[in-house]
């Protein structure tokens, strides 16, 4: 019951060292909350993910999903526990999404934090699943299904383990451009800050996105890594270097208007900035990169 509920949420505050509690907010009205707690070095909980029902609903369930996965990146923490018994179907699928295995009726996520070939990483999942039995039929099957196969198995491992990176197995990455006008509503926080309004906040809480460009498709090919490099601009630190890494999932090449009408939910641009990258021609094939 309700009673129940925030006296686990004071027992969390208690104990500041080993747990965090966050809520989202927009003014006055609460719209999510976020406890995570260090069950050990190797485990992160989630003891509490709950979203209210509104129009940012599923945004903010990948998102603070998402949350827990990059906690538990920056602490080092090997495996994301979701211990909160109450599960939305919309919760249900952004975990899906977001590569949590349902074992039993826990949800679990794997962290591998290491970058190599998968002679030097595979052995990471090995004494991984020396410790987890359950975890380790799931993880055991997900390599044996593409062993035979090292570029599809490594691209499956980078999307369902992240953010782990198998190097040397045929996953192409491509170097972008891109403003920092555009990079702030992405991926770069940093960026963002630096701005007086800052990011548009559906979209910066977006898992996927696409981002425009010339058709000239210079080799692309999905799945692959997109290496975002932030073009100089005197307005904002951090732009001449490459900021982040992205998994391309699809390439869409054909006109304007219906590039746009197709992917208008995932962008940040207006008809103007997709027209101005057809050069102002409607008849001009321009090139939607989708990515998350």
């Amino acid at each position: 019951g309700w009673s129940d509920f925030k006296r686990g949420i004071r027992a969390l505050l208690a104990y500041p060292d080993h747990s965090d509690v966050f809520t989202v907010a927009d003014g006055a009205e609460t719209l999510a909350l976020l406890a995570l707690s260090r069950v050990s070095a190797h485990s992160l909980g989630v003891p509490v993910l709950r979203v209210s029902p509104g129009p940012l609903g599923q945004t903010l369930n990948r998102h603070l999903a998402l949350r827990a996965i990059q906690t538990a990146t920056e602490t080092g923490a090997t495996w994301v526990r979701l211990d909160d018994a109450y599960v939305t179907p919309e919760l249900e699928a952004a975990l899906a999404e977001l590569c949590f295995f349902r074992i039993g009726s826990r949800f679990v996520r794997c962290v591998v934090r290491a970058a190599g070939t998968l002679g030097e990483v595979l052995p990471r999942f090995s004494q991984l699943m020396g410790a987890h039995a359950d975890e380790a039929a799931v993880i055991g099957s997900e390599i044996a299904r593409l062993r035979n196969e090292p570029q599809r198995l490594a691209a499956e491992l980078e999307r369902v383990f992240w953010p782990v990176k198998i190097l040397g197995a045929g996953v192409p990455s491509f170097g972008t451009p891109i403003h920092p006008k555009w990079a702030q509503h992405f991926f770069d926080e940093g960026i963002a800050r630096q701005e007086l309004f800052g990011a548009d906040p559906l979209l910066a809480l977006n898992r996927e996105h696409v981002y425009y460009r010339a058709a000239n498709r210079c080799g692309l090919v999905a799945p692959a890594r997109i290496l975002w490099y932030v073009t100089k601009d005197g307005n904002f630190d951090g732009s001449m270097a490459i900021r982040a890494c992205s998994r391309l999932v699809g390439i869409d090449v054909g006109r304007p208007k219906d590039l746009f009408r197709r992917y208008q939910r995932l962008g940040v641009y207006l008809w103007q900035n997709v027209y101005d990258t057809a050069g102002g021609s409607i008849d001009t094939n321009i090139m939607a990169l989708r990515f998350v």
